[in-house]
């Protein structure tokens, strides 16, 4: 049974973690650049679910805003100063804000895919859209296996492992980074060199699947979207 509890974290493992945060509320805030996206969708007038879904997109967005500026103007700056002081942050606080980040992270799912499913007026800030959630995307996941795979409990059993790196080392931040984006980068071109994400435990790999589908999933549909886009300029 996957334990949920924390276990014991070093100030080295603190300090990764808040930067994964500050980062993916940096990502977060230069998505607002393009929060009119949904605003170019043009929705055709006949198909009701359309509209409830067009609708439901912009309040949601709208509602998330606030408080992702409360979050990263007071809370990591303030995070940032315990970590100076030499102080513990209770993992408790890491917890709430990765709850925060894998909400968002499944909320602009929904949102790219419906985004990339529909005709915009405004290409420009649909790729800024695509671009930003796949960067948020790789930087979550890799916080997500990290978290679960590090910290889920003190025995030495592993819920993930990364192939291609050797398992009786320690794994450290930049690896579950480095997989987090060649993940992606392996769909796109079946070519491409580097580790991926391998579930050892049921839990692990239920991840992995979601994972899995996730990263087809977007690639799929913004490769489809950027050969429309080419082909409308031509």
């Amino acid at each position: 049974m996957f334990n949920w509890t924390r276990g014991r974290t070093t100030q080295r493992d603190q300090w990764y973690e808040l930067h994964t945060f500050a980062i993916m509320g940096a990502i977060r805030i230069a998505m607002f650049q393009f929060a009119g996206a949904v605003d170019a969708v043009q929705i055709n007038q006949g198909i009701k679910i359309k509209q409830v879904l067009h609708i439901s997109a912009a309040d949601l967005a709208m509602a998330l805003r606030n408080p992702v500026f409360i979050i990263y103007i007071l809370l990591i700056p303030s995070l940032y100063i315990i970590l100076l002081r030499r102080s513990a942050i209770p993992g408790l606080i890491f917890d709430v804000l990765g709850c925060w980040a894998v909400a968002n992270l499944a909320i602009h799912f929904v949102k790219i895919n419906y985004l990339l499913l529909t005709d915009s007026s405004n290409p420009r800030l649909l790729i800024g859209q695509a671009v930003t959630y796949v960067l948020y995307f790789a930087f979550a996941w890799a916080w997500i296996f990290w978290r679960v795979d590090r910290l889920a409990s003190g025995q030495s059993s592993r819920v993930v492992e990364l192939e291609g790196i050797d398992s009786s080392l320690r794994v450290g931040w930049f690896d579950y980074y480095h997989t987090s984006f060649m993940a992606l980068l392996k769909i796109v071109h079946s070519s491409a060199q580097g580790s991926t994400f391998v579930g050892v435990s049921k839990f692990g790999r239920l991840l992995v699947m979601v994972h899995s589908f996730m990263v087809f999933d977007l690639t799929a549909i913004v490769l489809a979207r950027f050969y429309q886009l080419i082909q409308e300029s031509l």
